[in-house]
């Protein structure tokens, strides 16, 4: 199982946040997000979690539900409780069996931008 190593910032199960986060740390959400998380370390969104919007980090690990765009420098893995509606860019997609996906899937290197994506 992947494992988050470090903590920076929580969004708790009773909490919605409209709006976008901007950190150099780690995300975990197990609340409501309507807006873009831009971290430099992974983005955990737990089984209780819905998100709606652009998430960019060094890993993302999806169990609760989201819509809109993942972008990682890594990996994103979605657990057997995912589902997901939006595109994913990542080098690496890892799902687990009953994972839901609707959307396309691009295998990219997240060190790299690539200038002819239109998003």
């Amino acid at each position: 199982m992947i494992r988050q190593k470090k903590l920076d910032v929580l969004i708790g199960s009773m909490c919605t946040i409209k709006g976008d986060i901007n950190t150099k740390g780690s995300v975990t959400v197990e609340g409501i997000i309507d807006g873009d998380i831009t971290a430099e370390g992974d983005i955990v969104f737990t089984k209780t979690a819905k998100a709606k919007g652009q998430f960019t980090g060094a890993n993302i690990i999806l169990s609760g539900e989201a819509e809109g765009i993942l972008k990682s420098k890594n990996y994103i893995k979605m657990s057997s409780t995912a589902n997901f509606v939006g595109d994913t860019y990542a080098l690496s997609l890892i799902s687990d069996e009953g994972a839901k996906f609707t959307g396309k899937c691009y295998v990219v290197d997240g060190d790299k931008e690539d200038k002819s994506r239109k998003e």
